[in-house]
């Protein structure tokens, strides 16, 4: 029986890995900026609502993942950056590096808060002025990582990276759907063949848009 748990254990592992590179939270702006697409291509008067017979609709349906977990990866990099952005340039010191930068502002107070100056285990990471070194942090991570006693703490702050990682990927398609609804609304009738939506539903559902894109900054942000 033990042999058979510690098998489980193991396929249960690699499973885990595999969801860790196959992240789900892709797939969520993915497939919404994937929509976006088809409806602009419906806008413009592609077909985009023929379905295959079988068996090739097994492979167009894979396809279809494929571009949307592929979509997701670059949301997530458009969306990151933005906020990135957003955040530097409403507070200068955010992405800088030393002592002007995450270390100073954020590091020092928490770790100084809880004493790890006087830890003779970390003493080696602060300054004559108990100014802590990043590389604390890094330290941190690694010890999340091989402490098993930690591990509820782990998957707490996976859970917020994934968190965050789902709102930056949904700023970024939500944009895009912004861009799409406000270039249906103004584009002549000889571009946009089929009437998608009047031009003050169009601006309403953009502006909706616009503020649900700086709520998913927002929430990226906190997380």
């Amino acid at each position: 029986m033990r042999e058979i748990g510690e098998a489980l254990r193991i396929l249960f592992g690699k499973l885990s890995e595999f969801l860790d590179v196959f992240d789900l939270s892709f797939l969520i702006s993915g497939g919404f900026s994937l929509m976006g697409l088809l409806y602009l291509a419906w806008g413009l008067g592609v077909d985009v609502s023929t379905v295959p017979k079988e068996p090739t609709v097994f492979f167009v349906a894979l396809a279809l993942v494929l571009v949307a977990y592929v979509n997701g990866l670059v949301c997530f990099a458009l969306g990151r950056s933005v906020r990135r952005g957003i955040q530097a340039s409403s507070a200068p010191w955010y992405g800088l590096t030393g002592r002007g930068g995450f270390a100073e502002r954020r590091l020092d107070p928490v770790v100084q808060a809880h004493g790890l100056h006087e830890l003779p285990r970390y003493r080696g990471y602060f300054d004559a002025e108990h100014n802590a070194s990043p590389y604390l942090y890094v330290r941190m991570w690694a010890e999340l990582r091989h402490d098993p006693l930690r591990a509820p703490s782990m998957t707490l702050l996976n859970h917020y990276w994934k968190l965050a990682a789902t709102y930056d990927g949904l700023s970024a398609a939500i944009l895009l759907w912004i861009g799409i609804f406000l270039t249906t609304a103004v584009s002549p009738p000889t571009v946009v063949v089929n009437a998608v939506l009047p031009v003050p539903v169009a601006l309403g559902f953009a502006l909706l848009c616009g503020l649900a894109f700086f709520g998913c900054i927002g929430e990226a942000r906190r997380y």
